[in-house]
């Protein structure tokens, strides 16, 4: 799972096309994941095509790249159901490379089968995490939705303080830039609920940053062992709300602080 900030409703205002648009996803049946497509007219597409396939062949990390070749027209899509700041870096490098060829927007269409160019890299290929839940929610800022992993647990109000430094340091020491946690106190413990996250990924056509998620959960579960905390909320009253609402606690933050202040 490839944790931080990535947008598919909306797109992120610091990027602006002249040439690429932002389809946003289409959920429920028709299930369409949200794309950047361009569609131009050029004297010499195939050879375009070729500086484009130059550009995505240098960088591992691009996504499956879909297009069409007509006659005089090309088009381009790039999609999946979460784009980072890396595939709007990469439509941006492309239109840098339409300025060279002085191309220009077209609407006709293309009434040909796409074809692609291929990527091999899994942004998604880690196992189900066994301790840690993967979870997806809005970051309120900028359009961005963020990918996190989240813990769910309990522990004595005695050994509240210093399990959380625990766990901020357990975060710290595997990667983590973005950690946070919402709590509700009852009577001598408390419900928590842990959040660990990334920024933005692949900004300027940078590599991604990868959480060995695994890891973290070795010494999140050791830290558990040791202030005796359980996976999951204690629910001993049911006719209680007992899931933590509390305002997000800050444990680390990086300076992407504008996206994660809720």
């Amino acid at each position: 799972m490839l944790l931080g900030l990535y947008w598919d409703e909306l797109p992120p205002a610091h990027y602006q096309f002249e040439y690429f648009q932002f389809k946003p996803a289409v959920l429920g049946h028709a299930n369409i994941p949200p794309a950047l497509t361009a569609h131009v007219l050029a004297k010499n597409p195939k050879k375009l095509f070729n500086d484009i396939k130059a550009l995505w062949e240098k960088y591992p990390q691009a996504l499956t790249l879909e297009y069409k070749i007509n006659n005089d027209q090309l088009y381009i899509e790039i999609s999946d159901y979460a784009l980072y700041d890396f595939d709007f870096a990469f439509a941006l490098s492309i239109e840098n490379i339409f300025k060279q060829y002085t191309v220009k927007p077209t609407s006709n269409t293309i009434d040909i089968p796409y074809l692609y160019l291929k990527s091999s890299h899994n942004r998604y290929s880690e196992k189900k995490p066994a301790l840690l839940q993967c979870v997806f929610g809005y970051a309120k800022h900028n359009n961005a939705r963020v990918s996190e992993l989240r813990l769910d647990t309990h522990v004595s109000a005695l050994n509240k303080k210093m399990f959380i430094e625990a766990v901020k340091n357990n975060a710290l020491t595997s990667g983590i830039t973005v950690c946070f946690y919402k709590e509700h106190k009852c009577e001598g413990y408390f419900n928590l609920m842990f959040f660990f996250t990334l920024g933005h990924q692949g900004l300027n056509l940078s590599s991604f940053t990868k959480i060995d998620i695994e890891k973290l959960e070795v010494t999140l579960e050791k830290s558990m062992n040791q202030f005796e905390s359980k996976k999951g909320f204690e629910l001993k009253d049911k006719n209680l709300d007992l899931y933590p609402k509390s305002e997000p606690q800050f444990l680390l933050l990086n300076k992407d602080e504008p996206y994660f202040k809720r």
